[in-house]
């Protein structure tokens, strides 16, 4: 019998180790389970975070906006009269020395001056007796001073303001449009390329079934914290991108993660350490007292 002629010590010893080792092999195998988990985490916690937004949308619909505006009403305007460098002394049209002129007779409708033809048209336009067709305010929207030329015109005939509304730079109409002439540069441009998402002031802007929609922040704030949510602005960490916005899983989410991360550390630790304690030792031992025989069987009673 192979037990029979192992010392008692040494025999003891050997069980012991390959209890242990066995311990390490569950603990590798534990390891490898929270490794492949680790792999597919990502694509969990992705597939939680979409299905909040999924939820948050859906309940944004149900809510009520504070106001609202119809996509194809922006679409009707002139793409000059939504952007936000209208608003500023066309430099890349005009030289300085052109925009320096019309700037010394602005407002002022004087005769006898001599303005380059770049401008002139301007002034002649805007301080003729008769109100110009809408076709010139449709070919000439923005003035070379910043503007648009309507806003321009009726500052010198305040009577022509309710016909040339819809000439209008947005910045210059704040109050109509669902008041999208209140929003920044930033989240401007964000709307004329195509974003349906914003975020300003605590007010989130929603592009949905072609109507862009404003929420005040008691009203989208809650559905987003039930929806598991955290809406901010693109700049810093970003789980999810909603068009200028990022949407981040509030920290209950963070913490279980952070918590994953933390028994995983503590799992291939203690299986990395059973590995390099316990192995090396069954192999010396047996190796040792018994060069022929296989340590993994040396416990077993059974015939030599």
């Amino acid at each position: 019998m192979i037990a029979a002629r192992l010392p008692p010590n040494p025999r003891l010893k050997i069980k012991v180790l390959l209890v242990a080792q066995r311990f390490a092999l569950i603990l590798r195998s534990l390891l490898f389970c929270w490794c492949l988990g680790l792999l597919l985490a990502p694509a969990a916690h992705a597939a939680e975070l979409a299905a909040g937004v999924s939820q948050f949308s859906a309940a944004l619909e149900k809510a009520s906006p504070a106001a609202q505006v119809p996509l194809q009403a922006l679409q009707q305007l002139d793409p000059a009269l939504l952007k936000p460098e209208s608003m500023y002394p066309q430099f890349q049209a005009y030289s300085v020395a052109d925009l320096s002129a019309l700037y010394q007779f602005d407002n002022r409708c004087v005769s006898g001056h001599s303005l380059p033809e770049s401008v002139l048209p301007f002034v002649q336009a805007l301080c003729q007796a008769g109100r110009p067709p809408a076709s010139w305010f449709n070919t000439h929207p923005v003035y070379p001073l910043g503007g648009s030329s309507a806003w321009h015109y009726i500052l010198r005939h305040p009577d022509a303001a309710a016909a040339l509304q819809n000439a209008l730079h947005v910045r210059e109409r704040p109050g109509s449009l669902g008041g999208v002439g209140t929003l920044s540069d930033d989240n401007l441009e964000a709307l004329v390329g195509g974003q349906r998402w914003l975020l300003q002031n605590g007010e989130l802007w929603h592009l949905s079934r072609q109507q862009w929609q404003r929420y005040e922040q008691p009203v989208w704030q809650p559905l987003a914290k039930q929806a598991g949510l955290e809406l901010v602005s693109a700049g810093g960490r970003c789980d999810v991108r909603l068009g200028a916005l990022c949407a981040n899983a509030n920290d209950g989410y963070r913490d279980v993660w952070r918590w994953l991360f933390v028994l995983l550390a503590i799992f291939a630790a203690a299986g990395l350490t059973w590995t390099a304690l316990a192995a090396p030792p069954v192999t010396r031992a047996a190796a040792f007292y018994y060069p022929n025989v296989d340590p993994r069987t040396a416990h077993a009673d059974r015939p030599a």
